[in-house]
């Protein structure tokens, strides 16, 4: 920054408290994203039924009417709104054919909250939407209370900026009724713990992750791949604070205790859950197995590591028995897919190390002008933070992202 533009900041920072920057930028963020969405879309709209925001919507629907975690399109007062919609727009609106039944596909956080805005308020969409939106605002809100703190107004008010115009994805998935806003946000507040925790070592913020951690379980099954990488910031942060000497066993003890403790029994009641239904071991319920496939063959690897849906290359035809109950269906699905992708391992190793810098290529690309925008500042912000500690801390969630990308797969840009 130059130094009269430095000066200037500095000057505009001292009469501005970090807290109330956060909010003014959370309500600014959130009103505007609902404008938006309510002038372009409407905010009541039901999503495209193409993609996985339906089956959140049903679930959502069906524990709103006390009959549990569960799919059921043909539901009348569920399939209304789309019906009504299709009248215009069939292409767009038209419910597929799901067989009704208990799941153990989608994870349970987002479809509580999409329960519990339907009990408040009955059959609609836009309290979920008016919820993803504030969750993203108040990404904004921290990420600018951190950084007037840190860096001062400017920087902050840019940061906004980039936020709301450059970055197409806070717009498109504050609407999107999917897992990414709650993602989104459990990601920034662990981000922030882990800088509190750098400067404390407190029990209280180590807890604070764990339950972080089990909370983003419940959101999105990836944070499970997260816990390892988590684990090694957390040794690494205690490394490097010279103000307690602690043995490595002790240490290890402390994490186990409050870090891994409170992420395991959060989120221990589904992993219970998924294994009575299913009546097998398969906690994480069936998602990650089902799509194994789509991460690791032949097809991903010659659309160099982006996630391709399997069901439209009829790669599970004939491997669902007929008469099968939902979660029988599940059961074949996941158990052909594990199968097949294990094969594809075993015979191609080369491939396996060739995929992982493929997908995180893939989710890290830029695919809009304002990706394009936002790539190199990303990289300047790793290079110019690299030394501080909460630089670090950025960086080990930015891999511990690409190694679970990398085990898993990578539908690119999210």
């Amino acid at each position: 920054m130059p130094n009269r533009l430095m000066q200037f900041n500095n000057k505009l920072t001292q009469n501005v408290s970090a807290v109330a920057a956060g909010v003014v930028a959370f309500l600014i963020v959130w009103v505007v994203f609902l404008g938006y969405y309510s002038f372009k879309f409407g905010l009541d709209v039901p999503p495209a039924t193409s993609g996985d925001e339906t089956s959140y919507d049903s679930i959502g629907w069906q524990m709103s009417l006390g009959n549990g975690f569960r799919l059921d399109y043909d539901e009348p007062e569920f399939r209304q709104p789309y019906e009504l919609a299709a009248i215009t727009n069939p292409e767009l609106f038209t419910l597929r054919k799901m067989q009704a039944g208990p799941t153990t596909v989608r994870p349970p956080l987002l479809p509580a909250v999409i329960s519990g805005t339907n009990f408040l308020f009955g059959r609609q969409f836009w309290a979920v939407r008016v919820f993803n939106a504030a969750c993203m605002a108040a990404c904004c809100g921290l990420v600018v209370f951190v950084l007037v703190r840190q860096l001062g107004v400017i920087p902050a008010a840019v940061v906004v900026v980039l936020f709301v115009a450059a970055d197409v994805r806070t717009r498109l998935y504050g609407r999107a009724i999917m897992t990414e806003a709650l993602s989104a946000i459990i990601v920034a507040c662990l981000a922030f713990t882990l800088f509190q925790f750098a400067k404390t070592e407190s029990k209280k913020s180590l807890l604070v992750v764990g339950v972080l951690t089990g909370v983003g379980i419940l959101a999105r099954n990836i944070f499970v791949l997260w816990i390892p990488g988590l684990l090694l910031i957390l040794f690494f942060i205690g490394r490097n604070n010279k103000t307690e000497n602690m043995t490595f066993k002790r240490r290890a003890q402390q994490l186990a205790i409050w870090f891994l403790a409170p992420a395991v029994l959060v989120p221990l009641p589904w992993l219970i859950r998924n294994c009575v239904v299913l009546e097998s071991f398969k906690p994480m319920g069936t998602q990650g197995l089902t799509q194994l496939s789509a991460g690791f063959s032949d097809r991903i690897f010659a659309h160099f590591g982006e996630w391709q849906n399997m069901d439209q290359h009829n790669f599970f035809e004939g491997v669902v028995p007929q008469g099968a109950s939902t979660l029988e269906a599940e059961l074949a699905r996941a158990e052909f897919s594990k199968q097949e992708a294990i094969r594809w391992i075993l015979h191609n190793p080369l491939k396996v190390v060739l995929l992982v810098p493929m997908k995180v290529f893939q989710e890290h690309w830029p695919n809009s002008l304002g990706e394009l925008v936002l790539l190199p500042l990303v990289m300047l912000g790793c290079w110019k933070t690299i030394r501080t500690t909460e630089g670090q801390i950025l960086l080990g969630l930015i891999l511990i992202n690409a190694f679970a990308i990398g085990m898993t797969w990578s539908v690119g840009g999210r």
